[in-house]
């Protein structure tokens, strides 16, 4: 979740759909992964100032700082991805 939530390069947020979407989720199931990282101190939400139907969730700065070590630890096996990606594209 929080990778995803680094991901909307245009803004610092994303919403419960989005995050759904791109975790393949269910918006209930990606409503209570968000509350468990409300918990932890790792995201807050806040409801859209422009469609209060929406619910924007937001990294802490302690959800930033695991986000940045989690994509540290992984950042070799995701380099060597793109490198396969990227020839598998070209054939």
């Amino acid at each position: 979740l929080l990778l995803h939530l680094r991901g909307f390069a245009a803004r610092d947020f994303a919403t419960v759909g989005e995050l759904a979407a791109k975790l393949e989720s269910s918006p209930h199931g990606t409503a209570a992964l968000i509350e468990r990282c409300v918990a932890q101190g790792l995201v807050r939400k806040r409801r859209s100032a422009l469609d209060r139907r929406r619910v924007e969730v937001h990294p802490t700065a302690r959800g930033l700082r695991l986000a940045e070590r989690i994509a540290a630890r992984h950042r070799e096996a995701l380099q060597s991805l793109k490198d396969v990606i990227r020839v598998a594209h070209v054939n």
